[in-house]
């Protein structure tokens, strides 16, 4: 799978990845790194800790993990997971939507949840669910911009607090729709 923006490719991580390109964009949102490491001061990650997002990523049943690039440098900017089912529920899920935080602010994510979308309206599916940490406020209101309504509340499986976030697909939003 490759999908394609004005100003982005979306492409299919496989195992050839390197942890190492992708280590620089985690790190760039320490504000990120803290709340998934449940503010015990760390603010940044390790290699490792990149080995095991793009292993589980990868890995995960129904999990396709995309590397968000700049099309005109293909220069790494942003990353993202997609299960489609997730595996405990009928919905595709955006299990994770990384942008460098130099570049937020610019568009770019809301360019490659677009696409995103345009990808699974084209595969037929009506709607599509994520989750958020609360410990980031500022991402919710980014969802909720792009049209995504709050269902309820829960606790991922590391026990962070989180925000289950819901949107319903449309064909309109494909061009000849």
């Amino acid at each position: 799978m490759q999908l394609q923006t004005a100003r982005l490719t979306l492409a299919l991580v496989d195992e050839t990845a390197r942890p190492e390109e992708f280590l620089p964009l985690f790190n760039s949102n320490p504000d990120l790194v803290e709340a998934t490491e449940l503010f015990t001061g760390k603010r940044a990650f390790d290699l490792s800790d990149v080995e095991m997002y793009l292993w589980q990523a990868m890995a995960r049943d129904n999990s396709q993990c995309l590397a968000i690039k700049l099309t005109e440098t293909g220069e790494l900017v942003g990353t993202a997971v997609l299960l489609t089912p997730h595996p405990d529920e009928a919905f595709p899920w955006i299990g994770l939507l990384l942008i460098s935080s130099e570049l937020q602010g610019k568009g770019l994510g809301t360019e490659a949840v677009t696409a995103i979308e345009k990808h699974l309206v084209k595969q037929r599916w009506q709607e599509v669910r994520l989750n958020i940490l609360q410990a980031i406020p500022r991402v919710r209101h980014f969802w909720e911009r792009l049209g995504y309504t709050v269902l309820g509340e829960r606790l991922d499986s590391n026990g962070r607090p989180c925000w289950i976030l819901s949107k319903r697909l449309s064909l309109s939003i494909l061009p000849h729709a």
